[in-house]
């Protein structure tokens, strides 16, 4: 799953030279080669070439996966990657303005390499890669498919086990163990598992705390699927809800069906979030959903585009989104609605299966 020639394709259409990615931006180089875990510089040409300067511990593997995909793989003899070589290597294909990623890059770093290539000058890329990365093929969208069916099925496993009294961490702790069984690299995020008056803090913290009778459970996770994120969020209760909880339940999750119907290839971004809050709104609970209403997701779990009041951007096809609205009462409770969506022309496919209407174990 290496993009080589995509990224060829953008240095191009955008007459740079050559792009270099560090170790500031391990997804990038993800993106890049479909090799996770590397560690080195990765340069790849407008012409089509891909170079690989890495040190021993990657080098095997390396020149394993990536040399069959057109890399060119080298363990410099001073033992590591270093500016010094890569100035060669940069003589050696006449590149004399190299673009890097701003986003990533520190100003450290980028004070190492402006006085280690006198002979080349450093060029901001821009958001060409950014681009690339936020439309999905159909590799990376069979993985995130695959992490979303591992989460799911890690969170049935979960409800078959929940009993009052159990903790916030124990809990987490099975969920990530489920999903890790079913195949998943590692948790999405650091999974948020809280339950009572907790569930009023967006990305409040598992902890000691027993869950009990009467109160909402809220669990936000992921699994990951050769580098890339699934993300879901689910709200429960055990035992039984009051009206008013049922009421806020049912707030969001109209809201959050309202998000989903606006989506669609061309649509700007800030509408569907504008669209959901005015159900929140209208509903007397404005003031209670302060957070945008999703975000794209890929190898990172927060990917630009989002959904927000501020976003200008529109969606494309092939971009994979989340729509999470939520409610949250201080020092009562929260509810929150998460789906993963892959944009469409003229729509948006749900990867999300688990169903939402309100559950009561």
């Amino acid at each position: 799953m290496n993009h080589l020639p995509q990224i060829a394709a953008m240095l191009r259409a955008q007459q740079a030279q050559a792009l270099l990615l560090t170790n500031d931006a391990p997804e990038s180089i993800r993106y890049a080669t479909g090799f996770g875990g590397l560690e080195g510089m990765v340069l790849i040409t407008a012409a089509g070439k891909g170079f690989v300067l890495t040190d021993s511990r990657y080098i095997e593997a390396a020149q394993a996966r990536l040399t069959p995909l057109g890399f060119t793989v080298t363990l410099p003899k001073q033992g590591g990657p270093s500016a010094s070589v890569l100035r060669t290597l940069l003589e050696e294909e006449h590149i004399t303005r190299l673009a890097f990623l701003a986003q990533c890059m520190t100003v450290q770093a980028h004070q190492r390499l402006t006085a280690a290539l006198p002979d080349c000058t450093l060029e901001p890329l821009g958001e060409g890669l950014i681009r690339l990365r936020q439309i999905k093929d159909q590799d990376e969208t069979d993985s995130l498919r695959q992490a979303q069916r591992i989460a799911e099925e890690a969170f049935d496993a979960l409800l078959g086990v929940i009993r009052p009294g159990m903790t916030e961490k124990e809990l987490a702790a099975l969920l990530e163990y489920e999903m890790a069984k079913r195949g998943s690299e590692r948790p999405s995020f650091d999974t948020i598992l809280i339950s009572g008056a907790k569930t009023s803090m967006p990305h409040g913290m598992p902890d000691e705390k027993p869950v009990a009778a009467g109160e909402f459970i809220l669990v936000d996770f992921g699994a990951v699927v050769n580098g890339y994120h699934s993300d879901m969020t689910r709200t429960f209760a055990l035992g039984s809800v009051t009206e008013r909880m049922r009421t806020v339940y049912d707030t969001v999750l109209a809201a959050q069906e309202t998000g989903i119907r606006m989506l669609r290839a061309g649509v700007s971004c800030d509408q569907p979030h504008l669209a959901a809050h005015q159900i929140i709104r209208d509903a007397g609970f404005g003031e209670c959903f302060g957070h945008a209403l999703g975000h794209c997701v890929g190898l990172e779990i927060h990917e630009s585009p989002a959904l927000s009041p501020r976003g200008r951007q529109t969606l494309e096809a092939g971009m994979v989104i989340t729509v999470e609205p939520g409610i949250y009462l201080p020092g009562e409770f929260g509810v929150r609605i998460e789906d993963l969506l892959l944009i469409r022309q003229e729509g948006a496919e749900n990867l999300t299966h688990t169903p939402k209407e309100l559950l009561i174990l």
